[in-house]
């Protein structure tokens, strides 16, 4: 990645930052192989998160994972954050990190403290989009300190041109401190062709978080308007807030007679498994919605 050494030692700590697990989410995965491979020493602090329990990054003798447990929502969510923060600066102190890798607008704020106070180099890197519409206070405050973040981060990553032209307008940010890289398979991902695994006629294939904003009923009732030929196999978790969403596409694909044409096979622990099952599909599903509701508190 572009400001790391190229031939790293072993005094190279990279320190990931993510309020949630960090399995659930493959560029971590594989920006973190990739360091280790490097010689870097990686570090990833998170937080257990419902749905994902099961998922983990493979192990790596340069890799550690530490999670910190799951929370309640409520008040016990807000002290469970702030405890979380309190963590990773007492963590950052013990460790000195060269770097420090967070990802996503509920790591900004300790991200922010630890480039401002302890003046480590950061990145920072956004999977998902958000739009403050909505936003509750303690988010409106998270954004402000990703803006923040933005503005002074040696390096900002963001996975399309247009996922960067978005960030720079919304946090005023120089296209020179943004970088776009693609959330592509690691070459080891990388499959044969589908050849006799693929299905007959057109198998579509939905994988990661399931709420209304990525994978939308809509979607089942168009299906009810396709040929039977068309099936949809979907792969992923429910999210905290959004707990039972997976039981209410079930019953609506019940109410229109979809049967076997639609598979929801929850999380997939095993990558290669999910890449397989993957395999057999012609078509991805993926909707970037700019919303802030799967990660309000």
């Amino acid at each position: 990645m572009k400001g790391l050494p190229r031939q790293a030692t072993s005094r190279s700590r990279i320190l990931y930052v993510q309020y949630g697990n960090p399995a659930a989410y493959p560029p971590l995965e594989h920006s973190a192989g990739q360091l280790a491979d490097a010689g870097c020493d990686v570090v990833l602090l998170g937080a257990h998160t419902a749905g994902v329990e099961a998922l983990s990054l493979p192990p790596h003798k340069r890799i550690r994972v530490t999670l910190q447990p799951a929370s309640r929502r409520g008040w016990r969510q807000k002290l469970h954050y702030l405890r979380f923060c309190l963590w990773v600066i007492w963590q950052a102190a013990r460790s000195r990190p060269r770097w420090v890798y967070a990802s996503d607008v509920l790591s900004t704020p300790v991200a922010l403290f630890l480039k401002t106070v302890f003046r480590r180099r950061v990145i920072y890197h956004e999977h998902d989009a958000y739009d403050p519409e909505g936003a509750t206070a303690f988010m409106r405050l998270c954004l402000a300190a990703r803006g923040r973040l933005a503005r002074i981060a040696d390096l900002n990553v963001l996975p399309s041109d247009g996922r960067i032209d978005h960030f720079c307008r919304d946090n005023v940010v120089l296209k020179e401190r943004c970088v776009r890289v693609w959330n592509c398979p690691d070459l080891a991902e990388v499959r044969p062709p589908r050849g006799e695994t693929a299905r007959e006629g057109l198998g579509l294939l939905y994988q990661g978080s399931i709420v209304p904003a990525r994978l939308p009923v809509a979607v089942l009732q168009a299906m009810a308007q396709l040929p039977v030929t068309v099936t949809l196999r979907v792969i992923g978790y429910e999210t905290i807030d959004h707990l039972g969403y997976v039981d209410r596409l079930k019953a609506e694909a019940a109410r229109l007679t979809l049967g076997a044409r639609v598979e929801f096979l929850g999380a997939i622990p095993n990558r290669n498994r999910m890449l397989e099952l993957s395999d057999t599909c012609a078509v991805g599903l993926a909707f970037m919605p700019l919303k802030t509701e799967d990660v309000n508190m």
